[in-house]
């Protein structure tokens, strides 16, 4: 998320497969901007990264990113809902801007 110049705390992107699209779920550090530029930043890296993404957006076969702010502390709710759910506690990935903060 640093392209966008937006330090996170938690970042999750899901498959909607039923609208076609990709979600983006963002728990940023500190401010809040707003939420359809950074749909827009990520939708743009994407495409300029990924060809086959770029193509499938192109022929409309893929709908634009949506994003989502999420709460102060979804990162360590989720983490602890996983852990109770037996994942291993360190086999979550801290995003760099948030290991950059601590």
């Amino acid at each position: 998320m640093s392209e966008t110049g937006l330090a996170t705390r938690f970042v999750m992107a899901v498959t909607d497969e039923s609208a076609r699209r990709y979600r983006l779920y963002v728990e940023p550090q500190s401010t809040r901007g707003d939420v359809q530029r950074l749909a827009t930043q990520v939708e743009q890296r994407l495409q300029a990264l990924n060809i086959e993404y770029q193509a499938k957006r192109a022929s409309a076969h893929l709908e634009p990113l949506l994003a989502f702010w999420l709460s102060a502390g979804t990162e360590l709710a989720f983490r602890d809902s996983a852990v109770a759910r037996g994942q291993r506690e360190g086999s979550s990935k801290r995003s760099r801007s948030h290991i950059d903060q601590s």
